[in-house]
């Protein structure tokens, strides 16, 4: 997949969905897999897929949206897992700052 581009353009939300549905991916023929982990249904992904216009806009605001939300601490790391899915392992996440013992002078 190599849909980010060195630019500063963000990619539209269909082709998001259409890249994560291409061959070699988790989700190659499986609609409704990637449907049921982002919670919705199979034919709202076909809308974002075919009718792309009228979900830009939306997907502009949002994508403009989460990193002032993440700023001001109304979003954290918690919220951008697949439910059930644990944080991956060496993830900055929501765990607080390892305290560092004073050393000697």
């Amino acid at each position: 997949m190599a849909l980010c581009k060195n630019n500063s353009k963000p990619p539209q939300l269909s082709e998001i969905v259409k890249e994560l549905l291409k061959e070699g991916t988790p989700y190659y023929e499986n609609q409704a897999k990637l449907a049921v982990e982002i919670g919705t249904d199979s034919p709202t992904i076909s809308k974002i897929k075919y009718f792309a216009p009228e979900w830009e806009q939306h997907f502009k605001v949002f994508f403009k949206l989460v990193p002032i939300a993440i700023r001001y601490g109304i979003l954290g790391a918690q919220h951008f897992f697949i439910e059930g899915e644990d944080e991956p392992e060496g993830s900055m996440g929501t765990r607080k700052a390892v305290k560092t013992k004073a050393g000697r002078r």
